[in-house]
């Protein structure tokens, strides 16, 4: 069921917008994979901070590392000298928990929608912004998880990162209609990449997905490449 409740809650979020989602669904740029991005490339194109999407990205549906093809890539990225790193899922809260095990030094976020407004929420270095089990649970109990695509989550995220310029900002993930489009309505670079192992997401996740690359196709393929800009 929480399954389920997972992929429906990003679909029900998505629906009434699904035409504002599909003409920002183009990317930026686009790669295979995450191979692509070094230190170069992110010098050339003026960036100073990254967000990331994980799942299907770095590596398959929870996944406990960085799959090895992407490994050297991926730390390059983070070594790149002044380059700012976030990571942004759509995850549940135990899988939420568990990348931020994963990646101890890069801030792991989360936005919840609340009756005080849209709220974010940390996990770094083992310390959990919104503080002691008892807050949590407090906090958890009147919020809604905002998910992918929302222009909130990724103000949140620029909070987080030092509201730097948006042109300065790219949002690397793997699906269209969650990374890309949230991306470009937030006014920040989208690079999309095919997604890793996609076996190893549910059918109904799988299901979505083509239709999203069906969309794209319609739509966006046949058009001009967008520039960075």
């Amino acid at each position: 069921m929480a399954l389920m409740a997972d992929w429906l809650t990003t679909v029900r979020q998505t629906l009434p917008r699904i035409g504002l989602m599909v003409r920002h669904m183009r990317p930026s740029l686009e790669f295979p994979d995450v191979t692509s991005i070094d230190q170069a490339l992110l010098e050339s194109l003026g960036i100073e901070a990254v967000i990331w999407d994980v799942d299907g990205t770095l590596m398959p549906r929870h996944g406990r590392e960085v799959a090895e093809p992407f490994r050297e890539a991926f730390r390059g990225a983070l070594a790149a000298p002044g380059m700012r790193h976030l990571i942004l899922s759509n995850a549940d809260e135990a899988r939420y928990r568990e990348l931020g095990s994963m990646f101890p030094e890069i801030p792991v976020v989360r936005a919840y929608t609340t009756p005080r407004g849209v709220v974010g929420r940390t996990l770094l270095k083992g310390e959990d912004s919104w503080d002691t089990a008892a807050t949590l649970e407090s906090r958890l109990s009147d919020a809604r998880a905002l998910r992918k695509p929302s222009v909130a989550l990724i103000e949140i995220a620029l909070g987080q990162l030092g509201h730097p310029p948006r042109n300065s900002v790219l949002m690397v993930g793997d699906q269209y209609m969650t990374d890309i489009a949230g991306a470009n309505l937030a006014g920040i670079r989208s690079l999309k990449v095919s997604t890793h192992a996609p076996a190893s997401f549910p059918v109904p996740v799988r299901v979505l997905q083509y239709l999203e690359r069906v969309c794209y196709r319609i739509f966006h393929a046949a058009r001009p490449e967008s520039p960075m800009g």
